[in-house]
């Protein structure tokens, strides 16, 4: 999901918040009452702007990381 931020010229470093939700729900046929639940997470992401880096991120959703 790309998403494209603007910063203002003063602003050099910060943190940037990432949040994604979803839903999922029992696929019981047999039960009465299956139950939905929400996930969500929430992620601080220390950011520094300087002349000589790169003009994107790419953060590494939880439990995706190999190294």
């Amino acid at each position: 999901m790309p998403r494209s931020r603007a910063l203002g010229p003063a602003v050099r470093e910060g943190v940037l918040h990432v949040c994604a939700g979803a839903a999922s729900c029992d696929e019981d046929p047999g039960g009465a009452h299956p139950a939905c639940h929400v996930h969500r997470q929430d992620r601080d992401v220390p950011a520094r702007l300087n002349d000589s880096g790169t003009d994107r991120s790419r953060p590494v959703p939880a439990g995706t990381d190999t190294a």
